[in-house]
């Protein structure tokens, strides 16, 4: 349907306010004509147009997943990340995925870190019509430093495709590859200012890329109109990501008053890392982990007092944890959204904005999607229930979703 109605609907715009009740949604060639109230119609009084009834339904923005990794299958380290599968199977895996988050309401998929360039080959493909999926912001291949600087070994990363991950031993490649990725399509470019508790060559505490290879990175980037995503779970990496002036801070692990304060200062989004560490803490020794010699109790603790301080402060907080390993399985997306609700008490409206505009703003597409208002994209999700009231309403209650006023659901 080129142009159709939803009558009588209950609009939740993803701003952060209440929802609107009583209106009257108008989508045209794939944008919001126009919302207006139901004052006195009925919908005899509509004439000849298609009419979807909302009547005790909420319609919300279609959700932005702002980290995605979307070639994970069930993976539980490093080495399954890169060779649990052939990449052409692995492609297969990923188109999957992509169609399922849409239908689960995620209308914007934003790159995390791609295998292989499949984020780009999988944007072609979705645009190209050969099934539908999300609106996929593509990510470079992760590019990655072999470790600190003074213990970086290149024999300890031969065995590594760079057609797969660039890993990074001098510091003179970071040209080369960052170009590379540009030219290959990527849109936003992804690094490390530290290690994880999961990764094998160093820990969230410990520096992986320095701040003038940082400084070097985005300078690459930003000089050719290319987003920066920066993996920063300890403190000196993330203010490190400061002050290279990445766009992003994906987990922000250890963040501080001082870091958040210049986080706001830089106007940096984050991506705050909660759900992930949670579960691996819960579920990882089933499938052969470790969580106890992690400190990542520490990081869900700091994340649970830093977070409701950053949005007091008005931070840019999207959402999108790292799915895909064994213990978060892609497809349980609204888990993450249900814990913020359940653990910190954030109110579900405020949730909703962080999952639209928020991660609208974040790859600089506010005036485009992440809203409901008149002429933006109609990216939506019908709902028979309000999220906004109560956040679990996403899990069960997901009647339609449009991207681009094309229906991709029953």
């Amino acid at each position: 349907m080129s142009y159709f109605v939803i009558y009588n609907v209950g609009v939740q715009e993803g701003v952060g306010r209440a929802t609107l009740l009583g209106k009257n949604v108008y989508i045209k060639n794939g944008k919001i004509e126009k919302i207006c109230n139901v004052n006195n119609l009925t919908i005899s009084d509509l004439g000849d147009i298609n009419i979807i009834d909302g009547s005790g339904k909420t319609l919300i923005p279609g959700l932005v997943f702002a980290h995605t990794h979307i070639a994970y299958d069930d993976v539980c380290g490093a080495r399954d990340v890169l060779f649990k599968h052939p990449l052409t199977r692995l492609s297969f895996i990923a188109a999957k995925v992509a169609k399922k988050a849409a239908q689960l309401g995620y209308t914007t998929m934003v790159g995390a870190g791609s295998v292989a360039c499949i984020d780009v080959y999988l944007k072609e493909a979705i645009e190209g019509g050969l099934f539908d999926g999300p609106n996929l912001v593509p990510c470079s291949r992760d590019i990655m430093a072999a470790g600190p600087i003074g213990s970086r070994n290149k024999e300890k990363v031969t065995h590594i495709p760079k057609d797969y991950m660039p890993v990074i031993v001098d510091g003179e490649e970071i040209n080369q590859v960052v170009n590379r990725e540009i030219d290959d399509g990527a849109k936003i470019i992804k690094t490390f200012a530290t290690g994880d508790d999961q990764f094998p060559n160093a820990r969230s505490s410990e520096e992986l890329f320095s701040l003038a290879e940082l400084k070097q990175i985005v300078a690459i980037a930003h000089g050719r109109s290319t987003l920066v995503r920066c993996h920063a779970r300890g403190l000196s990496g993330i203010k490190n990501a400061i002050e290279a002036k990445v766009d992003i801070i994906d987990h922000c692990s250890y963040a501080d008053q001082e870091s958040l304060d210049l986080i706001q200062e830089n106007n940096i989004s984050i991506v705050p890392s909660f759900y992930q560490p949670l579960q691996y803490i819960a579920n990882g020794s089933k499938y052969g982990k470790h969580p106890e010699e992690s400190d990542f109790h520490i990081e869900v603790e700091n994340t649970m007092n830093f977070l409701p301080k950053a949005e007091a402060m008005g931070i840019n907080i999207a959402i999108g944890d790292d799915f895909g390993f064994a213990w978060t399985p892609h497809g349980t997306y609204h888990q993450e959204l249900i814990t913020f609700q359940e653990k910190l008490n954030i109110p579900a409206v405020t949730i909703i904005k962080w999952a639209t505009s928020n991660g609208a703003k974040m790859i600089g597409e506010d005036q485009r999607i992440g809203q409901l208002r008149d002429g933006m994209q109609a990216d939506m999700i019908l709902l028979s229930a309000d999220p906004s009231l109560d956040i679990h309403a996403l899990a069960n209650n997901i009647e339609k979703v449009f991207i681009a006023g094309k229906c991709i659901t029953g």
